[in-house]
This record gives structure tokens, sequence and C-alpha cells, in this order.
């Protein structure tokens, strides 16, 4: 993670000496005047804290239009207190504003990683494109097939492999299938998730997506500790029934399951990769524009096991095993 700091003011600069020091962040600083040619080239994983003291009014004005329009997140520094309306700036797109008492206290590294996160930039610096999406609401009601929209998916498969299939033959499947999409669909429907796709042992699942909440991801957490209780309960076989889940946010055209098979959606097929080569048996994995709205006590959950096909993946920790000490 990267700023660009724009301030010729040394109390400013000073600020932000407890960042200075974390690994976890990088600091250019840059005079002010110096702010559209330094910004032209910016990758992502960056975000712009400007200092506007002594900027001219409408110099202010047209700065502030000017970064509000760029891609790259920006947030204000006002030592002087010259914005009078801070709710316009977050109105405006900007992601912090830093007065004279937080400069005073000085800038924790604590607060860089919520703006961060706020602004949709993972630990490994990939920055979440959220203009592209064409959110698909709370609920099902205004989604038409053959429109695009932007949803929460979620791949499943179950963790059977060649040998246990083999011996098990295709009745004893089609019961545990049976058994598995109940257990599915018993916790996926509180959140408005419907089963999408499904080819033999695993699918892809729908959830509409207003933009600001992901609650599914407690469907995801719960299938996968509660596995051992529902292998005992709800399945008549002597073994642990387990399974992969992947989250991922994108865009994909809509169409009703059992229409799904003209569809071609980079989202689609990233999901299916990301479940299918990526994720190991009985792990559940969510991708960085998942985990940027996961709320911050279940992000605890969640480990950062690398990258795969340009986005940044976090893992679910799971539980350790009880061992007695006798």
């Amino acid at each position: 993670m990267k700023v660009l700091l724009f301030s010729s003011t040394k109390s400013v600069q000073a600020s932000f000496e407890p960042v200075v020091k974390t690994k976890h962040v990088s600091i250019e600083i840059h005079p002010p005047q110096e702010l559209r040619k330094v910004i032209r080239d910016q990758s992502n994983g960056t975000i712009v804290y400007l200092d506007i003291s002594g900027m001219e009014p409408r110099t202010l004005t047209r700065t502030l239009r000017y970064l509000a329009k760029e891609p790259i997140p920006a947030a204000v520094i006002d030592p002087k207190h010259e914005i009078k309306d801070v709710a316009e700036l977050f109105r405006m797109g900007f992601f912090d504003y830093l007065n004279r008492p937080v400069l005073k206290v000085g800038v924790k590294p604590s607060r860089l990683c919520d703006v961060f996160t706020f602004a949709g930039i993972s630990d490994n610096g990939a920055h979440i494109d959220r203009t592209q999406w064409k959110l698909s609401g709370d609920s099902w009601k205004g989604i038409r097939s053959g429109q695009e929209y932007t949803f929460l998916f979620m791949f499943i498969e179950l963790d059977l492999n060649q040998e246990w299939k083999k011996k098990s033959g295709r009745q004893l499947i089609d019961d545990v299938l049976r058994t598995f999409h109940s257990q599915i669909n018993k916790t996926i429907a509180p959140h408005n998730g419907r089963i999408w796709m499904w080819m033999d042992l695993g699918g892809v699942i729908l959830f509409p997506f207003n933009g600001k909440t992901v609650e599914a991801v407690r469907s995801c957490i719960r299938l996968v500790y509660n596995r051992n209780i529902t292998s005992a309960e709800a399945y008549d076989y002597n073994t642990l029934i387990t399974f992969r889940v992947a989250m991922h946010i994108g865009n994909t055209i809509y169409k009703t399951r059992g229409q799904t098979g003209t569809i071609i959606s980079d989202t689609v097929n990233f999901v299916f990769h990301l479940g299918q080569q990526f994720a190991q048996p009985g792990n559940c994995y969510i991708t960085d524009e998942v985990f940027s709205l996961v709320p911050d006590p279940l992000k605890t959950c969640f480990t950062d096991p690398g990258s795969f096909s340009e986005h940044g993946i976090h893992r679910l920790r799971l539980p350790v095993p009880f061992r007695p000490s006798y």
C-alpha cells in the first residue's frame, strides 16, 4: 500500500512519521503544485493525501473537483479548517479528512488501514474498481433475465475423491448430493441465495448485492465450522463430509437456472477456477472484493494465503482440533 502526500508543511509531514516506520505502507512526499504530474502514472494500491493549506479558493475548488474525477482514491488535509462543509467532501468521493486535532496526535497506521479498506484497496495493493458494479439490490424483485448485474458469487463443491466415488456407486452419491443441497439451501435462504449453476458435485450460488454488505459470508463460515456436527446429524455415513467454498463479487448477465449455458462471463470463469484450481479441500476462501466489506469482527477469522489470477485471496482460519491431554 502506498500514500502520496502532497504537502510543503513540515508539521504535516511529521504527522505521518508513525506510518513511515511501518512496513505495510510506503509514503512519497511531493509539493502540492506537482499533484497532476505525479498522480498521472500511479498504479493501483495508492491513495493521495492533499494538504490544502494556503490554497486560493478558486484553485482549491478546481483541485478538489479534479481529484474527485480521478480514479485514484484521495483524501484532504485541512490544518486551518478551511473546509466549511466536510460532509460535502465525502459526497464528492473523498475517503478521509485530516484536521488539526488529528494531525496533532499523528496519523496512526490503523487509521490508514481503515482508509485503504474503505477505498477498496487490499493489503497486497490490489485496487477494487467499484465503478463497474451494477448493483442487483437487496432482493430478487428487480432482477431481470438477460440483464447484467453485480452479484455475490459463492462456489461450493463436495470433496469426494475418485476412489470414494468409484466404490460408493451413483445411488449413494445422489443421496449425498440431495442432503448436501438441502443443507446449502437452509444456510443460504436467509440471505436470498439461490443455487444458480450445478455440475456433478459442485456449483455456483448467487446472492443479490447492494454494494454495502456481504452478510452471506456468514453462510460460508457457518457451513465450514458446523460441518462436523452436520456430518453426524444429516448424513448416514461413518465419515466426515467436507467441501470447498469460495466467494467473490463480480458482474454477469443473469439468466434463470437451466438457461445459463450461453452465458459468457469472466467472473463466472474466475469463480469456477478459484474453487477448482486454487481452493483446497475443506477450506473457505474470499477475494479482496468480498473481504473489503466483511464486518471488522469477522475479518479476524481470515488469514491471507496470497493471490490468484490477480485477485488477493483470504482463507478462513479453521478451528484447531481438540486433543485430550491424557
